[in-house]
């Protein structure tokens, strides 16, 4: 489990099949974020200013609990390239 930016590390990551949870630290990333989670590759926690450090935990606190959900992040998905 990766809590990452979400730049070009997303690309990374995916490759790699890395559980990814990702916060954008520029406005330009949000496309990134928004595909790679559509896509099933990880969970975007969205903009950096815009989040509370209390919805990252139970977000990370529910992937690690729950196996199932940390098995569907990155795991078996087909590597793509986002528009």
């Amino acid at each position: 489990m990766v809590i990452s930016n979400a730049g070009s590390t997303l690309f990374e990551l995916a490759i790699q099949k890395i559980p990814t949870i990702c916060i954008s630290a520029v406005e330009h990333q949000m496309a990134y974020a928004n595909e790679f989670a559509k896509k099933g590759f990880s969970m975007n926690l969205g903009f950096y200013k815009k989040i509370e450090e209390e919805n990252i935990n139970k977000i990370l606190s529910e992937v690690l609990q729950n196996r199932e959900n940390l098995k569907k992040l990155g795991c078996d998905r087909k590597i793509f390239i986002p528009n």
